[in-house]
């Protein structure tokens, strides 16, 4: 899911040299694992689209038949209204 994502691609180059392809998709996975909760959401929402019906980030299953499944909603509406008050100040 992460693979085609530029930063994260970036991000895992400087730790070249890679063993294998599994070593650098470990590599790109750690680098995820290591981002904030918000930049793992923002994320998901940019890597999502209709087609989808299963994901899975760091273990976790995040989206299942094309629901978003594993995130805090409380702290997602939360999050929403912060930034939203922002844009409107």
């Amino acid at each position: 899911m992460f693979e085609h994502t530029p930063t994260i691609a970036e991000a895992a180059w400087i730790q070249r040299l890679f063993h294998s392809l599994e070593h650098l998709h470990q590599v790109m996975g750690v680098v995820v694992q290591d981002m904030t909760a918000e930049a793992q959401l923002n994320l998901i929402w940019a890597l999502m689209t209709d087609s989808v019906d299963y994901s899975f980030i760091n273990g976790k299953k995040v989206v299942d038949q094309g629901r978003l499944t594993t995130v805090e909603l409380a702290q997602l509406v939360e999050r929403t209204h912060q930034l939203s008050q922002q844009i409107l100040a």
